[in-house]
């Protein structure tokens, strides 16, 4: 389960995946991975000083598309890229049998506390919880659209 904490301008989530911590760093660090569980798709050059961009739809419009950049590259222990106003900051570990990921999403001053800030837990906590199913069994919990939102829901009827 993935374990909230916010304080201020900073959300850090928390959660423990029981696979080995290769399998995950190539979850979160490649674009093959990250479209396993993050974006629809996702296309780039993810490494040292990267850039890559992710599309939220199958047949994405402009709207539908993020270009991010890659701040933090410390291959199968630290990533980090940009996000839209935050810096997101994945980060892991062996611990035991486990392989913990821990996610820090820091908002630029203005967004602490925000709307913006309170509702991206939800989303985040949903796509750890994702990328930790995926990496255990294969299982991919996003919607059919595989897109998370209020209106769309946040997790499949499986």
């Amino acid at each position: 389960m993935a374990v909230p904490f916010v304080r201020d301008n900073k959300t850090t989530l928390k959660v423990a995946i029981n696979a080995p911590q290769d399998v995950v760093w190539d979850l979160l660090a490649t674009p093959e991975g990250l479209s396993r569980w993050l974006p629809v798709a996702c296309a780039g050059n993810i490494g040292p000083s990267g850039q890559f961009e992710m599309a939220w739809a199958d047949d994405p419009g402009p709207q539908d598309l993020s270009t991010h950049r890659v701040t933090i590259w410390e291959p199968r222990r630290r990533f980090a890229f940009t996000w839209p106003g935050v810096q997101l900051n994945f980060e892991i570990a062996r611990q035991d049998i486990m392989t913990v990921v821990r996610l820090s999403c820091t908002y630029n001053a203005r967004e602490a506390g925000s709307d913006q800030q309170l509702e991206e837990l939800v989303g985040w906590t949903m796509h750890l919880l994702t990328l930790k199913s995926v990496a255990e069994n294969g299982v991919d919990l996003r919607t059919p659209d595989r897109a998370f939102s209020w209106e769309k829901g946040f997790i499949t009827g499986i």
